[in-house]
Order: structure tokens, then sequence, then C-alpha cells
């Protein structure tokens, strides 16, 4: 019984959501500095984003997901460790046609944060279309 219900439920998932791979990062192991990811994003209603932790770190550690109509979105990341946890941060605002990325940051507990570009890298964009009523 339980099978039927996990094919059930995988096959209302396929019919309720459509999510396609727009960009990849062609390098992800440099510095990503600001810049803007010209996409048609039309006809998706959230992007999905992959990000690394930064450019000497191989893990694909998190995402974000910002509706298109928010327009705006942001990936903070924390790598924990004696004797005190890094965050990692980068912004970026979107619209129909492009993904634009500020530039990342470092903040260390008790100092303002830095500008770094080898921090959050955006290694992938998926654009996530709802079909039908998915989400009310």
């Amino acid at each position: 019984m339980a099978g039927k219900i996990d094919k059930a439920l995988q096959q209302l998932l396929k019919q309720s959501i459509k999510i396609m791979k727009l960009w990849e990062n062609a390098s992800p192991t440099s510095a990503f500095a600001a810049q803007k990811i010209k996409l048609n994003l039309s006809g998706h209603d959230f992007i999905w984003v992959i990000f690394r932790l930064n450019t000497s770190v191989n893990r694909q550690v998190t995402t974000a997901v910002a509706p298109l109509s928010s327009g705006q979105g942001e990936i903070t990341l924390a790598q924990g460790g004696s004797p005190y946890m890094v965050q990692y941060y980068r912004p970026f605002t979107l619209d129909a046609s492009s993904v634009d990325f500020s530039h990342g940051f470092l903040g260390y507990p008790s100092r303002s944060e830095t500008q770094n570009d080898a921090a959050a890298i955006p290694l992938k964009i998926y654009g996530v279309k709802l079909i039908g009523d998915a989400i009310n």
C-alpha cells in the first residue's frame, strides 16, 4: 500500500510543479563579481538558486528560492568553527529577463561585514513553474 501512495504522490508532484535549469556557473571555483545574468524568466513563478559557500569549500551548501513577483532575494550562509562563526551573504534582484547578483560579503562576529566576491558563489539557477492551482 505504501508503494502505491508513494507513486501517487510522485505523480501529483509531477503534475503540480515544473523545474527547469536555466543557467550554470562555468567557473564555480572562481570569485563571482557582481553581475547580471540575462535569462528569460517569464513563465516561471519562482527562481531556485544553488550556492556554494565560497571558492575554497567544494560544497553546494544551500539554496535560495525567490518568487519572481518579489523582485529580490538573498542568501545568507554560515560556517561554524572555533573561535567564531563566519557568515557569507549575497543579495540579488530579479525580473522577467534577468537575475542581478550583488557582490558577496563576509561577516564575522564583532566586526563589520566586508565585500568579498569569493563568498556565496551562485552555481545554478532553476526556473520553477507552478502548474494549475499547485499552491494557494
